[in-house]
Formats: C-alpha cells, structure tokens, sequence
C-alpha cells in the first residue's frame, strides 16, 4: 500500500473518532430538554392546523370551522395540504357510485366504448370498438350492461 493510502486511511479513521466523541458529548449534555421537547410535540399539532383539530391518523387531522365546514389537513413531502372533507367523511354515509381505485367505468358511445380508470395522476380515459375488447374491457361492459338491465327494471 502507498504512503497516500495509509495517510488517507489514518485521517478518515481519526475523524470518524473525533465527530463520534463530538455526538456523545451533545446528547450528553442535555437530555431533559430533548425529551421535553418532543412530548410537547406530541400533544400539539404543526403550525398551520388548527388547535382544536383532532388526529385522524398519523398526519391527519380533522377540523371544522366556524361556518360549519369541515376541513382536512395533512401533512405531504411539499408541506402542509388543507382539503374540503368529503361529504361521506362528514355525514358518514357510503357513497357507493364512486368508483374504487382500479375500477373501469364505461360510457357507451354507439360502436365505441369509452372507458376511464382513476389514477393517482388523474383519470386514465381511452376509446375501444365493441368488436376489439380485451378481457379487462370485456368484464367491465358486461358490469356496465348489468347495472342498465337492472336500472331499466327498476324504474319499471
């Protein structure tokens, strides 16, 4: 080995030392405050939400204002996000017409279906002629063709 080798060696080897004794000192100089400091944490919610907001889950809270409407805040990766609640998450009812994650909804445009996926980037909207369905298409139209027999017979 070269003398730079081991000089390079004997440095990276004495800071690591240095920086390691460094750390020790701190967090042994003041523990009180670091714990203090995180239970007061805990009990209090980030700057932006409101006091009175009460944690949904972890990075949520939940918040009505003085009019009545109830808000969402949460915490993402670019800050903290404030979002009207949906009108099932207030009332509690299930709406059930909104699709599920994955689910294909279909619109019948004569010899051409039209179809729409929710993505996280928005939906996902393509066209297919009835003749050139593939099987996830398929399974879909005939859900589509279900639900209009049975709104049919209903209103019979």
């Amino acid at each position: 080995m070269s003398k730079f080798g081991i000089l390079s060696i004997t440095l990276f080897v004495w800071n690591v030392a240095a920086f390691g004794q460094q750390a020790t000192k701190k967090s042994a100089s003041s523990p009180t405050k670091q714990t203090t400091t995180k239970t007061a944490a805990k009990d209090a919610p980030p700057p932006g939400v409101p006091r009175d907001a009460v944690e949904v889950e972890p990075y949520y809270w939940k918040s009505t204002d003085k009019d009545g409407v109830a808000w969402i805040y949460h915490i993402t990766p670019f800050g903290l996000v404030k979002d009207k609640a949906p009108h099932d998450e207030v009332t509690g009812e299930v709406i059930t017409e909104t699709p599920t994650p994955g689910e294909i909804t279909v619109t019948d445009k004569g010899d051409v279906l039209g179809f729409s996926r929710p993505t996280p980037f928005g939906p996902s909207v393509w066209t297919t002629k009835k003749t050139l369905l593939n099987k996830e298409e398929a399974a879909a139209w005939a859900k589509y063709k279900e639900k209009a027999a049975e709104a049919a017979n209903s209103k019979k």
